[in-house]
């Protein structure tokens, strides 16, 4: 009995080093993928931005041209001038929105009303709502309690998903915005967190790319850039939240 003892516990120590062995193998390996994923997770992000940064600068090249053209005139000029304008802050926007997903800003969390903030957001595309012919419909469960959240990019998400809906809906439509108690378990307790809701009645997302639209630089629209709802997912995540498109 001592002998079969020592033996087995040899092999349980020869055992131990052998999975400890492994384990660090595998967290090396780990490791690897992980950064061959950042890398080609880069790659895939500098080609978007240099395929997104091309046509702008062609254009600007092609007006720049234009501008110097001897037979140009003043009102020629000026269209030529807005147009660069333009132009270039279409290149703004790509890199900031390209800095706000590659070096995104830890969220500040604080409490928050979630029905205060979808009001503040409404308040930027109030007139967009209303131009479009848009009806707003708005449901908010009673008693919500306040969340954590940073509410500058909170509403930054918000806002992506309403001018989302917005262009989804052209020719007018209705827009709802829905707050309710999230369930949790089978007991029906709630969790406290919150559910936000963004429904339009537009012509909807084929099933083929609703595995898609969260990727960097995929877009449906012909100025879209592709990092909105990147960047929405992005910052929701880091809010330990969940996004996702019906």
């Amino acid at each position: 009995n001592a002998l079969m003892y020592e033996e087995l516990k040899s092999f349980n120590e020869h055992l131990g080093e052998r999975v400890r062995k492994a384990a660090a193998e595998l967290e090396a390996t780990q490791q690897q993928l992980f950064q061959a994923e950042k890398l080609a997770a880069l790659g895939k992000l500098s080609a978007g931005i240099a395929h997104e940064i091309r046509n702008p600068l062609t254009s600007i090249k092609i007006l720049i041209h234009s501008l110097a053209d001897p037979g140009a005139t003043e009102s020629s000029r000026e269209k030529d001038l807005n147009v660069i304008e333009s132009e270039i802050e279409r290149v703004n926007k790509i890199i900031r929105q390209f800095l706000d997903f590659a070096r995104p800003r830890p969220p500040s969390l604080e409490p928050v009303d979630a029905r205060k903030m979808i009001e503040e957001t409404l308040a930027l595309v109030g007139y967009e709502i209303e131009s479009q012919g848009v009806e707003l419909e708005r449901e908010d469960e009673t008693n919500l309690p306040p969340v954590s959240m940073d509410r500058e990019q909170m509403k930054q998400v918000l806002l992506n998903l309403i001018l989302n809906a917005l262009q989804a809906m052209p020719g007018g439509g209705k827009l709802r915005i829905q707050t309710a108690l999230q369930a949790s378990g089978k007991d029906g307790k709630t969790s406290g967190a919150v559910d936000i809701r963004v429904q339009d009645t537009g012509q909807g997302i084929s099933a083929e790319i609703q595995n898609k639209i969260f990727e960097p630089f995929f877009s449906t629209k012909e100025e879209g850039i592709g990092l909105g709802l990147s960047v929405a997912q992005r910052i929701v995540e880091e809010h330990h939240g969940r996004i996702r498109v019906e």
